[in-house]
């Protein structure tokens, strides 16, 4: 049976032995399709639209695009689609997940903290729910 590489080891061996070649490694990207898959959902509707591994010397995780359908009281509602950084493992045990405009700035729009042995605080189930989604594809964990 083949032994599976766990992101806490391939960070271990990273910070020990350095990182393999070039600074930050990327693995290939996954698609969840025009509409996405809905990750969480409270007044407005999220999807994750797509999510790439990624590995440096001091963490790995995931990146890619999220899409929020906004509704609106009355009826209506807007897309409005940004980029993602999901931070899943770090040698100093710093998870987070950060929301980026589109945009060629990377203009950092929130950053979030995230405890996985912990729920989300009150305003912080769409980001927890994101970070499950992306880290451990485990989406609408906290409804």
């Amino acid at each position: 049976m083949p032994r599976r590489t766990t992101i806490a080891t391939a960070i271990f061996v990273w910070a020990v032995l350095g990182p393999p070649s070039g600074a930050q490694e990327l693995g290939p990207e996954q698609n969840f399709g025009p509409d996405g898959r809905l990750y969480s959902k409270d007044q407005d509707d999220h999807f994750l639209l797509s999510r790439q591994s990624y590995a440096t010397e001091d963490s790995a995780g995931y990146e890619g695009q999220i899409r929020i359908k906004k509704n609106y009281p009355g009826g209506g509602y807007e897309l409005q689609t940004f980029r993602y950084l999901a931070r899943c493992g770090a040698v100093d045990g710093d998870t987070m997940i950060k929301t980026l405009a589109l945009d060629d700035q990377d203009r950092e729009l929130a950053s979030v903290r995230v405890d996985p042995k912990r729920r989300p605080g009150p305003g912080l189930k769409n980001a927890y729910n994101l970070f499950w989604a992306a880290c451990h594809g485990q989406f609408r964990k906290f409804k």
